[in-house]
């Protein structure tokens, strides 16, 4: 298959959407429990702002990813260079192995707050106060399994996510012609 870097960057960048997107679905419950508390209007609107802002570029990119990878590769960006692999499935490793990522990480966060839940529920039993701290440590155990569910669904599903990318560059006959 003949690729450029260009095509290679599209990928990478659409892959960084992937995780800013992850992130923030997993950020979200975190950022809904410091909502929930007494907290002043610019505490709870400007975080939000952030966020679908964050989200907004994040969507951008994701349907115009060539606009940052031309300004990343200028001149160099067209040179033709010859792989086995297709784009396709260049997009799929790097879909499965950020999916990969993300297990892995939700499950050693997960890990680290049960640990921490557990001493603290430990010493509860002799100190009061640990409530506020026990449910943070509940909703990041809760975002560690979002985390890790979002990545085994990544790894599962890298193939068919790929694919999608392809038909909606490519359309269906070109999608066909390829297979």
């Amino acid at each position: 298959m003949k690729t450029s870097l260009y095509t290679i960057l599209c990928i990478v960048i659409r892959l960084g959407v992937v995780i800013i997107g992850i992130q923030l679905l997993i950020g979200l419950p975190g950022w809904l429990y410091a909502v929930h508390q007494n907290a002043s209007a610019i505490d709870t609107y400007a975080p939000l702002a952030i966020w679908a802002l964050i989200l907004l570029i994040a969507f951008v990119l994701w349907l115009y990813p060539g606009l940052l990878a031309r300004a990343a590769a200028n001149r160099s960006a067209n040179e033709v260079f010859e792989s086995p692999i297709s784009s396709q499935e260049i997009m799929y490793i790097a879909f499965a192995v950020l999916g990969a990522y993300f297990v892995l990480k939700g499950l050693w966060s997960a890990t680290y707050d049960g640990l921490r839940l557990a001493l603290l529920t430990k010493i509860a039993g002799t100190l009061e106060g640990f409530g506020p701290e026990r449910i943070k440590s509940w909703i990041s155990i809760g975002s560690d399994c979002v985390a890790v569910a979002l990545g085994i669904a990544l790894v599962l599903r890298a193939r068919g996510l790929a694919e999608l990318v392809q038909r909606l560059r490519y359309g269906n006959r070109q999608w066909e012609e390829q297979q």
